[in-house]
């Protein structure tokens, strides 16, 4: 009876997005393809391959409901008003207080029509009016993370290592609780803050950690001296790195799974005069495409974006700094042309999000697998769109310029400021045909 009303609903779900021109019929169909595949429902499926935001699905849904919708993703938390509910209501039944106006408390709920739930909130915060308002499952994460985090509070972590042993050495405390919670808290909250690397660099009093957030380091924490080599081992541990070598530079990886979300972290550590400076580059293999609409890309320019995505050939570059979004706008334009009458290959270092009907692979110079090598490679495999993760030297330039001269649309990366500077960079390469350049 219940698979009956969930099918129901997703069935209504899917109409209703019809109706309203969110999703085309081509869209369902190849929504209907990855449920099969992998058993997801069809608002996940929408959302997966990048057709449908999840803010759009609740919209949706609130206005077939008739209850009113509330978007969290800029909501500013009131710390006091949320706080009128104890962290195990607000986590048990997905409701979070977000402003009181008069007697009357309106609540951001999962499910506005659950009656149990109303009446428990009313109960424990003595608040007789509740107005409860559909939000989505990442306006509620987003918001209970602001106000109570994910784990212990490093402060506290470091207050119970105090409290437990004057002095912390990296062969006494690696493999106990307090450093892995520690090292844990670290990178979960990185992930909250959508941070693209987290930065540890040792001074001569303390260990200093930032966080790269939209392009820019912001500092996150600053812990005791007598933590870093305790803290750097944990992670050269994780990484399977060497932890009795300091003096050379290493590269290891890291796979975790934080709080059901599925990390791929690089690691990379170099010999700096207080220590060892470890830089890790986060990768959330649990995050959903997002359409081009989420790119930041609007107006005239998402028009003229989308009639590049429609060419049969040439070669589209997507340029910024680290952490700037460029690979995330490319896998959402190949959402966006993904289709069963096209043969996509990437070569990426590495795959950082799967995308069904296409063929992925990564870089592995261990095996004779660079950038350059694996394109060669790819043009003997019939491909009709070719994206190589990043240009990083003059042989890829060449052989990617080259496949968009005889036939295949490339998409790539480059590491620039801004979009002319990419100019600046290919001017040396010869180029036969000024029509390569999208």
């Amino acid at each position: 009876m219940e698979n009956k009303k969930i099918v129901r609903r997703q069935r209504e779900l899917v109409e209703l997005l019809l109706k309203q021109k969110l999703i085309t019929g081509d869209m369902v169909e190849k929504a209907r393809e990855e449920t099969t595949r992998t058993g997801m429902t069809m608002d996940c499926a929408l959302e997966k391959l990048g057709f449908i935001t999840a803010e759009d699905i609740v919209k949706v849904q609130a206005q077939a409901l008739g209850i009113p919708y509330m978007d969290l993703s800029d909501y500013i938390v009131d710390k006091a008003i949320v706080g009128l509910l104890p962290e195990s209501v607000v986590r048990k039944y997905g409701a979070v207080p977000l402003f009181k106006i008069g007697q009357t408390l309106t609540v951001g709920m999962l499910d506005p029509q659950d009656i149990v739930a109303v009446d428990q909130i009313r109960r424990v915060s003595k608040i007789d009016l509740i107005e409860p308002v559909l939000v989505s499952g990442k306006g509620i994460q987003r918001v209970t993370e602001a106000c109570y985090g994910t784990i212990k509070s490093v402060d506290d972590i470091i207050q119970s290592m105090n409290r437990a042993r004057p002095a912390v050495t990296a062969s006494t405390a690696t493999d106990e609780a307090p450093i892995i919670k520690l090292v844990n808290t670290i990178i979960a909250q990185a992930m909250h803050d959508r941070a693209s690397d987290i930065h540890m660099e040792p001074g001569e009093e303390s260990l200093r950690v930032r966080f790269r957030i939209d392009g820019l380091l912001r500092e996150a924490i600053v812990l005791p001296k007598k933590l870093q080599g305790p803290v750097t081992s944990r992670i050269k541990i994780l990484s399977k790195l060497d932890i009795a070598e300091n003096r050379r530079p290493q590269d290891g990886r890291i796979r975790m799974k934080i709080e059901n979300r599925v990390l791929d972290v690089r690691v990379s550590t170099f010999p700096v005069m207080h220590g060892e400076n470890v830089v890790m580059r986060l990768l959330d293999k649990s995050n959903v495409l997002f359409g081009l609409e989420e790119t930041g890309i609007s107006g005239k320019d998402l028009k003229v974006f989308r009639q590049l995505l429609r060419r049969p050939n040439g070669i589209i570059l997507v340029t910024g700094p680290t952490g700037s979004g460029k690979t995330s706008s490319l896998y959402s334009a190949l959402a966006t042309i993904n289709s069963i009458e096209k043969n996509i290959i990437t070569i990426e270092d590495p795959v950082e999000y799967e995308i069904p009907l296409i063929r992925q692979t990564q870089v592995n110079p261990a095996a004779g697998i660079t950038f350059a090598t694996g394109l060669r490679s790819i043009l003997r495999q019939d491909p009709d769109i070719i994206m190589v993760g990043e240009i990083r030297d003059k042989e890829t330039v060449e052989v990617a310029i080259q496949a968009a001269l005889t036939g295949h649309l490339v998409f790539s990366t480059l590491h620039t400021n801004d979009a002319p500077s990419a100019l600046v960079i290919l001017k040396p390469i010869p180029v036969k045909s000024k029509k390569v350049f999208a």
